[in-house]
């Protein structure tokens, strides 16, 4: 697992493939480290994190970290939450949207993967003044 400093908070940035974490369905970019072992984040740096962590993966070669998916992409999820689709944001992250930039390129076949209906879609079109339909 890589990590990136997101406004001081340790973010995972990239899962290796064939890995135990590539395994891990759950664990996604963008999740943020919650907790390595019992130091909570909250409480230390992003470097002091880092450091926690190689710590205890140089001396035990294992290490318990505690994820939680967070909003990251504040603008992403405004847009949602503003049209009542809030509930998709974490779809849109998986679309690899970072910024409201990125939705310029959304499909309608997109959102028709996310199982949203027909009217929220009409919505999100409608605001992006994107005519796909």
């Amino acid at each position: 697992i890589r990590f990136k400093n997101v406004d001081g908070r340790m973010v995972v940035s990239e899962i290796a493939e064939s890995t135990v974490a590539s395994e891990y369905y759950q664990l996604k970019e963008g999740f943020i480290v919650e907790k390595i072992n019992s130091y909570e984040s909250k409480d230390y740096s992003f470097d002091e994190m880092m450091m926690i962590l190689g710590k205890f993966w140089n001396n035990d070669s294992e290490v318990d970290i505690v994820f939680k998916q967070n909003i990251i992409h504040t603008h992403i999820y405004k847009f949602l939450k503003d049209l009542g689709c809030g509930e998709y944001y974490g779809q849109f992250i998986e679309l690899g949207a970072k910024d409201l930039y990125d939705l310029n390129y959304l499909e309608y076949n997109d959102l028709i993967k996310m199982k949203m209906p027909y009217e929220e879609r009409k919505l999100i079109l409608n605001k992006l003044n994107l005519n796909v339909m």
